[in-house]
């Protein structure tokens, strides 16, 4: 305790700083428990009685990430100081928000082809019970499970669930974020392409109280409607089926279904078929959750969803289906081509946006 005292003492010399930083990221991922108490209680004593020292230290850290980049002796046990850091002290709002921006982008870096990639998620998602990380993280584990990697995806997709199945109590927090961050980066495809798999990942493994459930599936879906928008992403649009599909199991869906009734005569054909799909799925999983759920399945079944010929057929078992389960069919609209465009909040809520922006 004495010389860990003594040697922490040199993280106020520039000189001495990366190799003590170094030096006590081993000690805190050390090989004895003893060891590992000591040197954790010694840095966080330090940084409580030198507070003008904490935003150095903590770049220090950061620091070391970078110049130790690949490195796991070094990499894996920084992850649990800095953990132990943010656990601990906290920092100004200014500058939190800019260390959160810089881990992130390094912890990026360093996950990709990582052989240790668990134990770094593991340390990165610790900070999603930090009001002042949490968006970074959340925006940072999205790209993560939407990832390059197959590994990337699979840990980080693991990492999510065992921190909410352990954390029940962060679930709405963690829920909330996601929306949040889908509002927050609205039509940033990089961000909400993966968002939307998080989402759904998040749906599929955790159970959100009933009351809550309602609360975020119509935020989610009035979410979705402003971001899927005049979108030609396919690849955005198909992400976001499942997750929406999966918004069926609260009781008061009715909006969900509304949402699921436009996709299913989306102009394109995989979008269609994704959503009767994705439709089919959930009617089977959650089976109590619609009225006239067999109905459903029937006609998803026998109906020929990615068909380019006969939209109008296609109409007509959407019409059908809206009548099974309760919700007002879409209304074709007339519409002359010298006519204004409609504001953006009311494009997505007829079937003028299928006919007008979608072109068919």
């Amino acid at each position: 305790q004495k010389l860990l005292a003594a040697l922490i003492q040199l993280l106020g010399s520039a000189t001495y700083r990366h190799s003590v930083v170094r030096g006590l990221t081993v000690s805190v991922g050390g090989l004895t428990e003893s060891l590992v108490k000591a040197s954790s209680s010694a840095l966080v004593d330090y940084l409580t009685d030198n507070e003008d020292l904490v935003e150095t230290v903590c770049e220090a850290l950061l620091d070391t990430l970078e110049r130790d980049h690949k490195d796991d002796r070094v990499t894996v046990p920084l992850f649990k100081t800095i953990e132990l850091v943010l656990s601990n002290i906290i920092l100004d709002d200014k500058y939190g928000n800019n260390f959160a921006s810089r881990f992130v982008a390094l912890t990026k870096k360093e996950l990709q082809g990582s052989g240790n990639v668990q134990k770094l998620l593991a340390a990165l998602i610790q900070l999603l019970g930090s009001a002042t990380y949490r968006h970074s993280v959340v925006r940072g584990l999205t790209v993560s499970v939407g990832g390059l990697t197959e590994s990337l995806v699979k840990a980080s997709s693991s990492a999510l669930v065992d921190y909410l199945t352990d954390n029940e109590d962060l679930v709405e927090t963690v829920c909330e974020a996601l929306l949040d961050t889908l509002e927050r980066d609205h039509k940033d495809d990089r961000v909400t392409v993966p968002l939307f798999k998080t989402i759904e990942l998040v749906l599929s493994n955790i159970i959100l109280d009933e009351k809550y459930g309602n609360n975020f599936a119509g935020r989610f879906v009035a979410l979705t409607k402003k971001e899927l928008q005049g979108s030609g992403n396919v690849q955005k649009l198909l992400a976001a089926l499942s997750p929406l599909a999966n918004c069926v199991q609260f009781a008061e869906n009715k909006g969900v279904l509304t949402q699921i009734m436009l996709m299913l005569c989306h102009r394109y054909p995989r979008v269609r078929k994704g959503m009767a799909d994705d439709f089919y799925t959930a009617l089977i999983t959650f089976d109590d959750a619609v009225e006239g759920a067999e109905e459903v399945v029937a006609v998803l079944e026998s109906t020929v969803w990615e068909d380019p010929k006969d939209i109008e057929a296609l109409r007509t078992k959407r019409t059908q289906i809206c009548q099974i389960v309760g919700v007002p069919v879409p209304k074709k609209i007339a519409t002359k081509k010298s006519t204004v465009q409609r504001a953006p909040a009311e494009q997505f809520d007829s079937y003028s946006d299928l006919v007008g922006r979608a072109g068919y």
